[in-house]
């Protein structure tokens, strides 16, 4: 009775629930969440790399100026072109149990095989993104540790200048602060977004007890989102005075936490 079950029910499950094909990759937009708020493109610039144009996390890397990220327990880099947090090593984790085996990539550059990054920006009422990921920053450090923040600068063709700071903590804790100026003649209507966006859909256990994907907390309120559900249902959209989004795998979450009064 016993192999009844088990196999009786692997051979149901297999037939009610055949595997899903994977649809192709789209870049979307994020939709305003008042009436009147603008209905930027955050399609990040360049599109999603074709199969071909696929590189190595190493030639990617190379390509673009970086300040180098090197705390306790990550390393790493935040590429200077659109002033992403794309390159996380968990240094304190590896992917076996083998001393020797590669430590936890968890954040990869757009141009690799699994893009998984952080990025903040800001976006006008006419829907034009600021400091985006065509948009090289300066920095006054080429090197981010637990000790001492990294100031950067990017200044628009209209004179908006925009200062960010990054600093993280002695564990895993990025803090991003924003200042803009308006140097221009004309008034600018700002609104800032942050995200962490992963490209493609990963691998996962899809064990019932484990939640793997989209989750956050809105008013108080944990939300788990499967990716089966996004496909299905497209966009899903909360709405929350503080809290915090991200997404989740296995081991490893990465989470936008803005201003909790806001």
């Amino acid at each position: 009775l016993s192999l009844l079950v088990l196999f009786g029910w692997q051979t149901y499950m297999d037939w009610a629930y055949p595997p899903v094909e994977q649809p192709a990759q789209e870049n979307g937009t994020i939709e305003p969440k008042e009436p009147g708020l603008p209905r930027p493109d955050l399609a990040l610039g360049p599109g999603v790399a074709a199969p071909s144009e696929i590189q190595s996390r190493a030639d990617v890397l190379a390509k673009t100026k970086r300040i180098t990220i090197d705390a306790p327990r990550v390393r790493g880099s935040i590429n200077l072109m659109g002033s992403r947090i794309d390159d996380i090593v968990l240094v304190n984790y590896r992917e076996t149990v083998e001393h020797d085996s590669r430590e936890i990539h968890l954040l990869s550059p757009q141009g690799t095989t699994n893009p998984y990054f952080a990025e903040f920006g800001w976006v006008d009422s006419t829907g034009r993104r600021y400091g985006s990921a065509d948009d090289q920053w300066r920095s006054n450090s080429t090197l981010l540790d637990s000790t001492a923040p990294v100031r950067l600068t990017w200044e628009s063709d209209t004179g908006v200048v925009f200062r960010r700071e990054f600093a993280i903590d002695a564990n895993y804790m990025f803090t991003i602060t924003d200042h803009v100026e308006n140097r221009g003649t004309a008034p600018v209507t700002l609104f800032p977004y942050g995200r962490v966006r992963r490209v493609g859909t990963p691998e996962i256990l899809d064990f019932y007890i484990l939640h793997e994907g989209p989750m956050g907390v809105f008013d108080g309120t944990l939300a788990e989102v499967d990716y089966d559900d996004l496909r299905e249902d497209g966009r899903i959209t909360h709405s929350s005075t503080g809290g915090w989004i991200g997404i989740t795998d296995k081991y490893w979450l990465a989470a936008i936490i803005p201003d909790q009064r806001e």
